[in-house]
């Protein structure tokens, strides 16, 4: 009897600290709403393409005086269909949240490399491979989450997931 009352007590422990975000990975704070009210429906979406070719980070997208949710996407990808459907009624609520959403190419990236000798060819290369690295970008929803003076607040990278969790409490609690 004192086994499982200990055992009960143990998974009462581990539900209330997880209820508090502890375990989920996501310790962040629902940002404060903030007095900015943007116009329409704050939702803009960019080809990533084009952020390569003009070799901007995501980063880039975060408008000042609002908070920024970046999001990495594929047409193709569930997980972000099903985020993607609590957009407007979130943004209904945060007046001061705005979304850029970034479509990754479905095929990948099509890319050539000129030179006459090997030596320009594998210098091309790896500068092509530093700069895909430098989005630490690994799979779809991408997530990064900037605050109002683009500050990160949350970012996914290759192994976790924190900003994509964050986003779907936050959207969950509002």
């Amino acid at each position: 009897m004192g086994k499982i009352l200990l055992i009960a007590i143990g998974f009462i422990v581990i539900i209330a600290i997880n209820k508090q975000g502890a375990f989920s990975g996501v310790s962040y704070e629902r940002p404060v709403v903030l007095d900015q009210q943007r116009s329409g429906r704050g939702i803009k979406t960019v080809e990533f393409n084009a952020l390569f070719e003009a070799e901007k980070p995501l980063s880039s997208l975060a408008k000042q005086h609002y908070y920024t949710v970046v999001e990495g996407y594929l047409d193709s990808c569930a997980i972000c269909k099903r985020l993607e459907a609590g957009f407007p009624a979130f943004l209904k609520q945060r007046k001061d949240v705005v979304i850029r959403r970034v479509r990754f190419p479905e095929a990948g990236m099509n890319v050539s490399f000129s030179g006459n000798d090997k030596a320009s060819i594998e210098q091309q290369v790896e500068s092509y491979n530093q700069r895909i690295k430098s989005y630490n970008f690994c799979s779809t929803p991408h997530i990064e989450i900037y605050g109002p003076a683009g500050q990160v607040i949350a970012a996914d990278n290759c192994t976790q997931k924190p900003a994509t969790a964050f986003l779907q409490q936050w959207i969950a609690q509002e």
